[in-house]
């Protein structure tokens, strides 16, 4: 299985239930067409649901010997980051790094990061979404925004 992910949220008119159905169908179809990656079973695949905000988020991710995946997460009571990619200086926690520079100097400060990255950001405060990626652009996330919903992923297939 290929690496990625979805993050999924509505406009707030849809009950948080059917939110969260939808994300685990979209996740469903997306893990269905996925590549396979031959002599590969360290597969990890988790969902992420935050009613405050009205959306949510699946991964799927590889794991190597060390334990080191390429999309991570962090939490807290105010934001939730999903990450993808890697940093220079950095060996795991990608989303905490990235959220501990962007709460300390925002956007400007995260771009500065050395490394191939994309990530989302939620203010669960505010209810406002940030897509960031590294100064470059190698790690993109493709996104459509409608009136009802927001789709992000890092990858257009």
């Amino acid at each position: 299985m290929s690496q990625t992910f979805l993050l999924f949220a509505s406009n707030g008119q849809e009950r948080y239930h059917r939110t969260s159905n939808r994300l685990k169908d979209y996740a469903q179809i997306i893990l269905r067409h996925m590549p396979k990656i031959p002599d590969v079973n360290c597969t990890r695949t988790e969902y992420r649901l935050l009613p405050d905000c009205n959306c949510g988020f699946f991964y799927s991710t590889l794991t190597n010997s060390q334990g080191i995946q390429q999309i991570d997460e962090v939490i807290d009571s105010e934001y939730a980051v999903i990450a993808f990619g890697w940093l220079s200086n950095l060996s795991s926690n990608i989303a905490a790094q990235i959220l501990s520079v962007y709460k300390a100097h925002g956007v400007a400060g995260v771009r500065e990061l050395d490394g191939y990255f994309s990530a989302v950001i939620i203010n669960r405060l505010d209810k406002t979404f940030t897509l960031l990626s590294d100064l470059a652009g190698q790690k993109r996330l493709r996104y459509f925004c409608s009136e009802q919903n927001l789709f992000v992923s890092p990858h257009d297939k």
